[in-house]
């Protein structure tokens, strides 16, 4: 709907719009809502502002046991009380404890008596409480009473209990009621969300609390457990529930995440298929399979009717014809609404996936190996059939900014609801050729003069063999990517003088990896946000160091490098100074540094094919 539309709609239709926006999503869509026009900020700000303090949280920690607790609650309350001017309208109460595992008296902390008061205090003073959040960092059980004060003050209230725990080295400190999560009838709805960190004591301590969970005599009929499910224990949890005599309840598991396991068989889902319903699940994290073959299987004998996110990782060593199984598992699958593909060498079947399967795509990443990215007809691809694409991670081939590489950002352009682009500049150029010590030499570069084609003088890696001097010029040419640079290609995706209405795009990361560990120096990181509520947008480009590569660009380049980089850069080739006897020789030895380590400060880029022939002509193309 266009802007000028907008005021002809009753304000009552606004208002209705409004507050179902808020009850859906969180503050900030009513914040970018108000920034729309004057008008839509009279009805957002107001509840955004009652948004911002409908949670209270407290966070129990060392002091609220080794002090008076009523002193305690009654400051903490007369705090929240001045703070919010009331308590009415707090509608959720988060209770955090923490996660220090190295407090002392352990006894005296982890009693719950000592929190007894605190909580009957809160929840009867809050007169709206709507839900009831305790979070449990320490894996340690529910206390009795936190269900009774919800019963007691707020029998309506639903309560969400998320659990840790700690490594198997603290086991001697657990109890055997630590992972006893109480429920009762009358509380009308409960979930559970069990967070495993370490693998080898998911089956230990995980197993304990779903059977405390999913006793018997539980109230499933309104209980939800989500978890994260890590590991291949399908067949263990099945055999343990069948010894208690026990049902799972098939509605419960909303994820499950397999990436830790060592290498995935054909078995690993269909296991999990016997003990839940697998047409709730929502959410599903796979790690890469031993089997090639195990693509096929999954797409025959599983259904995900539910499922909205996967994340996948390919075998790095799957051959070219088992990713037509690969594609035949995503095509089995309902319309996504989110997919992660990681060591994805494929782009040909993304392209066909996607004009199949794209339609409902929100945010899709495609992580691939050196040497492999996404040409312009593959954006192109998901440009058309993809209409809800808000998040995009793709691997673009940098060409020193020549026609080609300039048409993949502009097919970017076509992309109208894109919100976050995050890319991969892929630099290799060639770089990586395999061959064996003793077989052909590459065929030289006919674009290549005679200092290029000379093989480079430093060893590189083991399986890099037959890189050239030019080899190398490309990549410190497509690797420099400056501060100028970014912002020409984020004005290249999302021009400055597009309308309002139809740009977008908010926030790009800019990353460029290098073939070789060694040369992290030439990996320059860009982080571009646009803030478009103001009539001109406001960028701000920031680069991403760290601290060692910092440090390394301070020092010398190797003498093979420098000779490369300074054919490219040649007005800033150092001069040698021709010094007396007399001078110092720690003097001459730091002026000769200084002087070498300039190389970083004359690094810059060169700008993008524009169709201007001098301004081409000028950038050496």
């Amino acid at each position: 709907m266009p802007p000028k539309a907008f005021g002809d709609v009753p304000p009552e239709i606004v208002d209705l719009i409004v507050r179902q926006l808020a009850a859906q999503y969180d503050k900030r869509s009513l914040v970018n809502l108000a920034c729309a026009n004057k008008s839509l900020a009279a009805f957002c700000l107001p509840l955004a502002k009652s948004l911002r303090s409908q949670t209270a949280t407290i966070k129990l920690d060392w002091g609220w046991s080794r002090f008076d607790v009523t002193r305690r609650v009654r400051d903490y309350i007369c705090h929240q009380r001045e703070k919010r001017r009331s308590l009415d309208d707090v509608h959720r109460l988060v209770v955090k404890t923490t996660r220090d595992r190295f407090l002392s008296p352990r006894d005296e902390f982890y009693n719950p008596e000592n929190w007894k008061s605190l909580i009957n205090s809160l929840v009867a003073v809050i007169p709206t409480l709507d839900e009831f959040r305790y979070e449990n960092c320490l894996g340690l059980r529910v206390p009795s009473f936190v269900c009774d004060a919800i019963q007691q003050y707020h029998p309506h209230c639903t309560m969400f209990l998320k659990m840790d725990h700690w490594s198997r080295s603290h086991s001697t400190l657990r109890g055997p009621e630590e992972f006893t999560v109480v429920t009762s009838p009358d509380v009308p709805g409960t979930g559970v969300k069990y967070a495993a960190s370490w693998k080898h004591d998911w089956i230990e301590t995980s197993g304990d609390l779903i059977f405390s969970v999913f006793e018997p005599d539980a109230f499933f009929q309104r209980t939800r457990y989500t978890s994260h499910c890590i590991g291949d224990g399908a067949n263990w949890f099945k055999a343990r529930f069948e010894r208690r005599d026990a049902v799972l309840p098939r509605e419960t598991l909303q994820c499950i995440d397999l990436r830790s396991s060592d290498g995935l068989t054909a078995e690993s889902l269909l296991a999990w298929d016997t003990i839940t319903d697998f047409s709730m699940l929502q959410a599903l994290y796979l790690g890469a399979p031993k089997e090639h073959q195990i693509f096929g299987h999954w797409a025959v004998n599983l259904r995900f009717p539910s499922l909205k996110f996967l994340r996948l990782k390919v075998p790095s060593d799957l051959p070219a014809p088992h990713y037509t199984a690969v594609e035949s598992f995503l095509c089995s699958l309902p319309l996504l609404s989110q997919l992660y593909l990681e060591s994805w060498c494929s782009a040909d079947l993304i392209s066909s996936f996607v004009m199949r399967r794209g339609q409902q795509l929100a945010r899709l990443s495609i992580a691939s190996p050196f040497g492999y990215y996404l040409a312009e007809n593959h954006l192109l691809t998901i440009a058309q059939h993809c209409p809800l694409l808000e998040y995009l991670a793709v691997s673009v081939r940098r060409s020193q900014g020549d026609i080609e590489e300039v048409a993949c950002y502009k097919v970017l352009a076509t992309i109208r609801h894109l919100k976050h682009l995050d890319f991969t500049l892929d630099v290799t150029d060639g770089l990586i050729q395999r061959r064996e010590p003793d077989g052909p030499e590459p065929p030289p570069d006919p674009s290549f003069d005679q200092f290029d084609q000379e093989f480079y003088g430093e060893a590189l890696s083991d399986v890099n063999q037959g890189v050239r001097n030019g080899h190398i010029r490309r990549l410190l040419i497509n690797a420099a990517v400056d501060r100028d640079l970014a912002l020409s290609i984020f004005h290249t995706i999302a021009p400055t003088n597009q309308p309002r209405e139809l740009a977008s795009l908010s926030q790009m990361n800019i990353r460029v990896t290098p073939p070789w560990q060694q040369w992290g120096i030439f990996a320059p990181s860009w982080h571009i946000q646009c803030d478009r509520t103001f009539k001109l947008p406001r960028i701000d480009v920031n680069e991403l160091t760290y601290n060692e590569q910092e440090q390394r660009r301070r020092e010398p380049l190797s003498p093979a490098l420098e000779e490369i980089f300074y054919r490219i850069w040649p007005s800033h080739r150092p001069r040698k100074r021709k010094t007396s006897k007399k001078l110092n020789q720690k003097r001459e030895k730091e002026r000769m540094m200084e002087a070498t380590n300039a190389w970083s400060r004359h690094w810059h880029s060169f700008p993008l094919y524009t169709g201007n022939e001098q301004e081409n002509a000028l950038a050496g193309r």
